[in-house]
């Protein structure tokens, strides 16, 4: 009996641990079931390429595909839109996607998105323009965002000035957009660089042999200046004394040889207002508030403004 007993015992302990490993893989094989069948919920609601992600941008309404928004890996954009996280994403009470970000930055992400999204391989695009108070700002925006190694350093620091394009231009760029030469037409070269805070210092050198006058200041639109819009350059030195720009801005005159080759500084003064013009041992120094009322209005982001004709104005890193 001993042995029947000692066997029985034997064939018991086996089947208890064959039922114990048919729990633990029928465990298992739940637990994986759950897993999937959440799998299976979450992948449901991801949201095809074309699907429209409607955006409350710190109340600002804007609206953009997914796949714009997700097309550069690792960003904060690609996670949060992927479609695995959509029911964590806070919302407002039209059930759009609620981002307290500030707008202007986010806006200006968003569009450079959108053109990326269509540019063609070749060509290059122009990074979002922040003026020189918002660079930082706009830098920690980016690296939130996880988007600061995409985009080039130039726009994350102090940026050198550059010439730059614009419709109707006569003006051509050469240099990699550091020299402006002007043809047998005057026409404006402007500066990519937008200053509104603090000071900044041009240094630069011109090639005049027509004898033409030259104009040199700063500008806050793109050309055309005319008397219709009321804009232009506010400062200019050459050898007349009797010509202003955009009827009337403010205007000032440098004494200094209208043909030849020479060098000088300009200096912008946002916080003072006044613009400073140092050439061939002469200065000029003219006041940005001027006689007219656009030149007094909240809105003072300057570039430097050029007017060529026969001559040749080089920026010099």
């Amino acid at each position: 009996m001993d042995g029947v007993d000692e066997a029985f015992g034997q064939l018991k302990s086996s089947i208890e641990k064959q039922r114990q490993s048919l729990h633990d893989e029928s465990t298992t094989l739940q637990g994986e079931r759950h897993a999937l069948e959440e799998e299976k919920r979450v992948m449901s609601q991801i949201k095809r390429d074309d699907d429209i992600i409607t955006l409350n941008i710190s109340g600002h309404i804007s609206a953009i595909k997914r796949s714009t928004l997700i097309q550069i890996p690792g960003s904060l954009f690609s996670q949060m839109f992927s479609g695995r996280w959509e029911d964590r994403l806070d919302r407002d009470k039209d059930g759009n996607v609620f981002l307290d970000y500030n707008y202007s930055f986010t806006e200006k992400i968003l569009d450079y998105l959108r053109a990326l999204k269509i540019k063609s391989p070749e060509r290059t695009l122009p990074k979002p323009e922040v003026t020189d108070s918002q660079w930082d700002d706009f830098n920690d925006f980016l690296q939130y965002l996880a988007l600061d190694e995409h985009f080039s350093s130039h726009i994350l620091t102090p940026k050198k000035d550059r010439f730059i394009s614009y419709p109707g231009m006569i003006i051509s760029i050469e240099n990699d957009g550091l020299m402006a030469r002007g043809s047998g037409n005057p026409g404006w070269a402007v500066g990519e660089r937008i200053v509104d805070s603090g000071s900044f210092t041009w240094k630069f050198h011109v090639s005049n042999n027509s004898g033409y006058v030259m104009h040199i200041g700063v500008a806050y639109t793109l050309p055309p200046y005319n008397d219709e819009n009321g804009y232009g350059p506010s400062c200019f030195f050459g050898i007349t004394s009797n010509y202003s720009v955009a009827g009337g801005q403010a205007y000032g005159q440098m004494n200094i040889p209208s043909q030849g080759v020479y060098e000088g500084n300009i200096l912008l003064d946002c916080d003072q207002m006044v613009l400073t013009i140092t050439s061939q041992g002469s200065s000029a120094v003219l006041s940005l508030k001027g006689n007219r009322r656009q030149l007094t209005r909240d809105k003072r982001q300057w570039r430097l403004a050029v007017k060529l004709q026969h001559s040749t104005f080089t920026l010099i890193d």
